[in-house]
């Protein structure tokens, strides 16, 4: 594990006729704690700040590479190649959109920088092309991190397109890579404001990485219904939301559909609670826009297809076809008057339906009256014999027959057809349950 920089190198100050000084002016940069240190480069100035042990910088052929050569063999006490240096500097100078991506003697910059440090050379990018090849080339750069690496970042100098293309490195690191980089710190040298207070403060953007996490939160919750993230954002300023929200991710994930419904009246109770700036913006929009989704104050039948409408629009198939089914069963008994809180009311419901084992004291003339007091039964007994066998063949794993209700012909369905199916059978049982 390596504290590692990543940091920007422009072609420096231009003059009045739009070319390159080829120089960064000495400035003060000042951080937090106090401390300051002289430097042309805000990364040199970082390195000394946090004891970086790597430097990985970023720029075109054109960039300062001389001043980098200078600035760090100076750092590290390593002998300067002064005929090196001034190739360099006439090889970078007349360097422009079209070079290729070499310069000469990279390997003693890299010297330079210190050990495992590493150089990344980028286009200007001037076109679609150009921006696509430097994305992947800053996303390269993972390669040159180590598991548990604490990543520090610059964004100071350079095109200001790069550190945009910089994030998605970092939401990459941070939600995808496997190597579990922690990203300490990214950094911004103000240098416009250097004249005004006589020194260039180190500013730090944490806060942006902390937004992303929110949106991510935010978007794993409105459409898996997996608060997690949001609860341990949270935790700090209101524990009592963050176990209504894990509670909830709990039971939708069980997809523990009472729980669900129990859990869903609690949720409300957490959007008009007084946050900091960020979650007071996400959390009770992304609250509102959930349960109006799950209304707590609905029949329970009701709840439950719009709980099997939602995982279908979500693409949770199996946890749809399982709330569709209670739905239907669920509908059966608020039309007769059942619970349907008891595994006995449920396989009446079934009985009913036609689909359940016969239970002792009930009659077919009691199955009749009763199917004579529910609406479109018929429909609602078909609906409910297609969605069972999908849902009984998916937990089997076995091939899956339905009729076709055209031919009335048996006919094996693959997974494009059981989910069609689902879609319909949602729309006709809409519009018998609501």
């Amino acid at each position: 594990m390596s504290k590692v920089l990543i940091s920007f190198v422009g072609t420096g100050a231009l003059n009045k006729d739009a070319s390159s000084e080829r120089k960064y002016n000495t400035a003060k940069y000042h951080f937090d704690n106090g401390e300051e240190f002289d430097s042309s480069f805000v990364a040199d100035a970082l390195v000394h700040h946090y004891g970086i042990e790597k430097v990985i910088l970023v720029g075109t052929v054109k960039s300062m590479w001389e001043e980098v050569y200078f600035t760090f063999c100076k750092n590290n006490g390593i002998a300067i190649d002064d005929d090196y240096a001034e190739a360099l500097m006439m090889f970078c100078e007349k360097a422009n959109a079209k070079s290729e991506l070499v310069i000469p003697g990279k390997e003693k910059i890299e010297e330079a920088l210190g050990p495992g440090s590493h150089i990344e050379l980028i286009r200007y990018g001037l076109n679609k092309s150009e921006i696509e090849e430097n994305e992947s080339i800053i996303l390269g750069i993972e390669r040159h991190l180590g598991k548990g690496d604490d990543l520090y970042v610059d964004i100071t100098h350079s095109f200001r397109s790069l550190p945009l293309f910089l994030m998605n490195l970092l939401i990459y690191l941070k939600n995808v890579s496997n190597k579990h980089i922690n990203i300490s710190h990214i950094s911004y040298g103000m240098l416009d404001v250097s004249r005004e207070l006589g020194y260039a403060p180190v500013v730090e953007l944490d806060g942006i990485m902390e937004i992303n996490e929110w949106i991510t939160g935010a978007y794993t919750f409105m459409h898996f219904g997996n608060g997690y993230q949001i609860a341990r954002l949270v935790e700090k300023e209101h524990p009592s939301a963050t176990k209504i929200l894990n509670d909830f991710s709990d039971v939708m994930n069980l997809n523990h559909l009472d729980g669900v419904r129990v859990q869903a009246r609690r949720l409300a109770s957490i959007k008009n609670v007084s946050y900091s700036p960020i979650p007071s913006c996400i959390i009770p929009s992304t609250v509102n826009n959930f349960i109006d989704k799950f209304p707590a104050d609905v029949r329970k039948s009701v709840f439950l297809l719009k709980t099997a409408t939602w995982h279908y629009e979500h693409k949770n198939y199996s946890s749809s076809f399982i709330s569709l089914l209670e739905s239907i069963l669920t509908h059966i008994c608020d039309t007769l008057g059942l619970p349907s809180e008891s595994a006995t009311d449920m396989e009446v419901a079934k009985v009913i339906l036609g689909k359940g084992a016969k239970i002792d004291g009930i009659t077919s003339n009691d199955v009749n009256l009763w199917r004579k007091k529910i609406s479109r039964i018929d429909a609602l007994s078909e609906s409910y014999r297609r969605i069972n066998k999908i849902r009984n063949g998916l937990a089997h794993q076995a091939t899956i027959e339905i009729i076709d209700e055209k031919t009335k012909q048996k006919k094996t369905i693959n997974s494009d057809g059981m989910i069609k199916l689902l879609g319909e059978e949602l729309k006709k049982v809409a519009s018998i349950i609501h």
